[in-house]
């Protein structure tokens, strides 16, 4: 086998780079090595040998590619291959593909439409996981797909509404193959009658997490952390790329797989011992919980999560290097304003504690649409709000479970101008509000007491966050030099 570097034309006559592992009978792409080409044409032979493998990780966080062409003599597509192509919008295979290994096309957010051949017979692992597809994505599995594996289509607990009808070859379906809002329609020959997993696959998850299942799940996503750090090893990653990627797998690993079981962890000063009583507990191998009336770990629902479950968080916190400070709450009650990203851009968010003193009847209300309610914090600052509407079922703003969405002002938080307020349900006494920042609250912000308390944490929590990514990162090197 003999490694070396080519560059090809694409359909637009610009040149496209490639690193290459050349065999006696045929070529495989093992690196993509452009960074500013939109349209990539994979070459159907390189040194009159057909190209056939398109290798492990090689088109890895190439976001600028939106359109790619595949040609007919490629038969494998490794694990991570097109990951992180956020551009890319239509995905086209030929029908000589005879493999696609796990998330080879994972977080390709940008995708529109997807045909898979009818010489593919299993979809693996988390092949298109993270994608969020929209609500019209255009899916065509055709006849002779045989196994669909586990977590193809997971958004990380996202709820995601589009439809995949399976082909009538499909003979084995994971229950977990599919996110519990994705609709599922299995075609037998003229008629579309619903697969019977699916049934399973859209009841929300409250079965313990098995070990074997949890244990995998910790193996795959380790894995992708070395690969970033053999990346960065290579010089393919600069400092700054490695430790952003790195976070972005971590937090996937971490909430993501908690979300996708429909639990959330609400951590606060209440409870913060309990958590810390609870983790000792099970670091003496004590499975038994310290309060069965008390938890700091949910399902969506606000039911206590099991004990299970607790032994599940504590192992991703032992594979993840995470610390107890990790989830150390906020003393203080103020403003979060931070970036949100979604595949639309990005906007400001707040989300404000209220320990309520005063509901004005909010709560006990037999009806409290179309009607205006002042809430009052024990500091004395108010929440002036017009419920619009109750909140749907599951959903959730900032891991908040909500019970009205309505219009209005906080004092403090934000202007006089009235903008959507989310307002959570309220456990005890204390509600929170999520709700858009716009630039005409900076100033309000800025003069709020609270304000200087809000931007101590906030360091404080980046430089935490920092510090647990090296740490991390170290000890994934020295993994890999054992």
């Amino acid at each position: 086998m003999k490694r070396y570097k080519v560059t090809v034309p694409n359909r637009h006559n610009l040149p496209q780079s490639f690193g290459v592992n050349e065999y006696d009978d045929h070529i495989k792409l093992s690196a993509y090595l452009s960074n500013n080409i939109n349209s990539v044409d994979i070459p159907t032979q390189i040194s009159e040998k057909p190209v056939t493998v398109v290798g492990a990780d090689c088109f890895f966080n190439h976001g600028e590619i939106t359109e790619i062409s595949f040609p007919d003599t490629l038969t494998n597509i490794e694990a991570q291959a097109f990951a992180m192509c956020k551009g890319i919008k239509e995905l086209i295979l030929p029908g000589s593909i005879k493999e696609i290994e796990s998330y080879a096309f994972r977080d390709c957010t940008g995708l529109k439409k997807i045909i898979l051949p009818s010489s593919l017979k299993t979809l693996k692992q988390g092949t298109f996981a993270f994608t969020y597809l929209p609500d019209d994505v255009k899916i065509t599995l055709n006849e002779g797909l045989e196994t669909i594996q586990s977590k193809v289509f997971s958004g990380g607990g996202v709820n995601l509404g589009f439809t995949v009808k399976l082909p009538s070859t499909v003979k084995q379906l994971a229950d977990d193959a599919f996110d519990p809002e994705i609709r599922v329609i299995r075609i037998n020959y003229d008629k579309h009658i619903p697969l019977q997993h699916s049934v399973k696959a859209a009841q929300v998850i409250r079965e313990a997490i098995s070990e074997s299942d949890l244990n995998d799940h910790i193996d795959t996503s380790i894995d992708l952390l070395r690969r970033i750090r053999q990346k960065y090893n290579l010089g393919l990653l600069n400092d700054h790329e490695c430790e952003k990627l790195f976070y972005e797998e971590f937090y996937k690993g971490f909430f993501g797989y908690l979300k996708s079981k429909r639990l959330k962890a609400k951590i606060c000063d209440n409870n913060w011992n309990l958590f810390i009583k609870d983790y000792n507990l099970w670091r003496e191998g004590n499975t038994t919980p310290s309060n069965a009336n008390e938890s700091w770990l949910f399902y969506v629902d606000s039911e206590p999560a099991s004990q299970t479950d607790k032994t599940c968080f504590f192992k991703l916190m032992e594979s993840y290097s995470v610390p107890l400070a990790y989830f150390k709450p906020i003393s203080d009650n103020c403003v979060f304003p931070s970036l949100h990203y979604d595949m639309y851009g990005t906007y400001m968010a707040g989300t404000v504690k209220f320990e309520l003193i005063d509901d004005s009847g909010l709560y006990t209300c037999n009806n409290p649409i179309d009607k205006q309610f002042v809430l009052t914090d024990k500091t004395g600052l108010k929440a002036y709000i017009a419920v619009n509407r109750p909140a749907k079922k599951d959903e959730l703003h900032n891991l908040m479970a909500t019970a009205f969405v309505g219009t209005g002002t906080i004092d403090g938080y934000t202007s006089s101008r009235a903008r959507e307020i989310y307002i959570s349900i309220k456990e005890q006494q204390t509600v929170w509000f999520w709700f858009s920042v716009g630039s005409d609250d900076l100033d309000v912000l800025h003069h709020f007491p609270l304000w200087d308390s809000y931007n101590a944490f906030e360091t404080e929590r980046q430089e935490k966050i920092h510090e647990h990514i090296l740490n991390l990162m170290y000890r994934i090197d020295n993994e890999s030099h054992e």
